[in-house]
């Protein structure tokens, strides 16, 4: 199987429209919300959810890049609903996924949570943007 190399434009580009797809549903005239979770202001993922949410934000579905505390705290919002879709570091997403790291489990939940989807790698550091498909939340206009 050939290897694909894609640029970290056409990635996110990907992981946009991923998400995109995700958070359509219904054909009603509603406003949706999708809240990325980045990560500290003053660091590399804030800065780049916001070009993602500019990217992908239209009339019908409103994107913004939310602060917080990095990873753990990334996945326990997408988890927890208050967030759709999240940057978070490779280790911590598959710790997420299985439920595998006894040290955090407390933290990220005993079991995994199997629904997590999406990854993509930027900056030379494996940084997943995981979601869950189909999340999203809806205002009426």
């Amino acid at each position: 199987m050939p290897i694909i190399m894609l640029s970290r434009r056409e990635v996110f580009r990907g992981a946009a429209m991923l998400a995109t797809m995700s958070a359509t549903g219904s054909a009603r005239a509603q406003t949706k919300f999708f809240r990325i979770g980045t990560g500290g202001t003053g660091g590399t993922y804030y800065p780049v959810g916001g070009m993602v949410a500019n990217a992908i934000s239209s009339e019908k579905l409103n994107v913004s890049a939310v602060s917080t505390a990095g990873s753990v705290a990334n996945i326990n919002g997408i988890i927890g609903g208050s967030m759709e879709s999240g940057f978070s570091q490779a280790d911590v997403n598959s710790w997420a996924f299985t439920g595998l790291f006894a040290g955090r489990r407390e933290l990220l939940g005993p079991h995994g949570y199997r629904a997590l989807r999406g990854q993509a790698e930027g900056g030379g550091v494996a940084c997943h943007l995981p979601f869950v498909p189909g999340a999203c939340a809806h205002h009426n206009a």
